[in-house]
């Protein structure tokens, strides 16, 4: 593209023609109006982008309020108006005794599991942006759990988790996610991108490493919190396979499990049964929206490190 092209000068619309005289380069850019055309090009292409990522979940929760979902059945999808109703959502009501409680079961263990999660990421990051022997190792290891697939420990976890006496329950369902690889890596790039300054003069006003790391890392950690609360808080409502296998107890089954065999039943198999379904994954999808939405604020606006 040439030198010019990424001259400030150009870049701000001023002096291309300076650029030219001190230039060989016959290329010096199009001023504003061609960032502008490239501004509206990539605006369009990010909108069809999320259009098309978006639309099957559009056609979900429009099918949900649909008798039978047969509108999204047919080529082109209807959906008139005529045809709405929450006739669904009160049969999912009347026959989901047990929903109340699978949501409380769920809040509760997604809290525990981001709460722990939290502080582990960011007390294990905090200490691995410090120089000690081995501190390499420990990041490489970290870096293989992070991309390990987890259903290889499935069954090593379960069994881990029986021989010390939790093979069932909310802590079997808590404890797998209270450590994040993926967060003691970002946290361990947020304390990095701090830098040591405030820690060093914090050890030099004679604080210690507990002190340094309640009073000056955890506050400026609201970015590494909201990303775990994200990430951990939407693994808790997703890990169908771990927590069918810890919480077998009907009444005592997390939203995911209990909604997910609800939806195998018999009973949703019969005719048009596509609008219940459809109803059911609606329902399961409003925790996780609620979660994201609790962590999107702090996600792009924390201190340090920013996506």
């Amino acid at each position: 593209l040439g030198v010019c092209i990424f001259s400030p000068e150009v870049r701000d619309g001023r002096g291309a023609e300076r650029c030219i005289a001190r230039s060989d380069h016959a290329d010096c850019g199009s001023g504003p109006e061609g960032e502008k055309v490239a501004r509206i090009i990539g605006t369009v292409f990010v909108l069809l982008f999320a259009v098309a990522l978006l639309l099957p979940t559009g056609v979900m929760v429009l099918g949900s309020f649909q008798a039978g979902g047969i509108g999204t059945m047919r080529i082109p999808p209807s959906f008139a108006s005529g045809s709405m109703s929450l006739g669904n959502y009160r049969q999912i009501m009347a026959e989901g005794a047990f929903i109340p409680g699978w949501a409380a079961m769920t809040l509760w263990i997604a809290a525990l599991s981001v709460v722990c999660a939290s502080a582990t990421s960011v007390a294990a990051g905090y200490a691995l942006a410090q120089k000690f022997p081995g501190h390499r190792a420990v990041v490489g290891l970290t870096m293989f759990g992070a991309i390990m697939p987890m259903m290889i420990l499935v069954i090593p976890r379960f069994l881990t988790l029986r021989m010390i006496g939790l093979g069932t329950g909310v802590l079997a369902a808590a404890l797998p996610l209270c450590a994040s690889p993926l967060g003691i890596l970002y946290s361990r790039a947020h304390m990095l991108g701090i830098g040591s300054d405030y820690f060093d003069d914090a050890r030099i006003a004679g604080a210690g490493e507990w002190r340094i790391f309640w009073s000056i890392a955890m506050p400026m950690s609201g970015s590494v919190i909201a990303l775990v609360l994200i990430f951990t808080g939407l693994g808790s409502l997703q890990d169908y396979l771990w927590q069918s296998m810890v919480m077998p107890d009907e009444r005592r089954q997390t939203l995911i499990v209990g909604l997910m065999s609800t939806i195998m039943s018999p009973a949703m198999w019969k005719p048009h049964g596509y609008g219940l379904k459809m109803a059911l994954s609606t329902v399961m999808l409003l925790p996780m929206v609620g979660i994201f939405a609790i962590g999107y604020r702090w996600f792009t606006g924390g201190e340090g490190v920013k996506l």
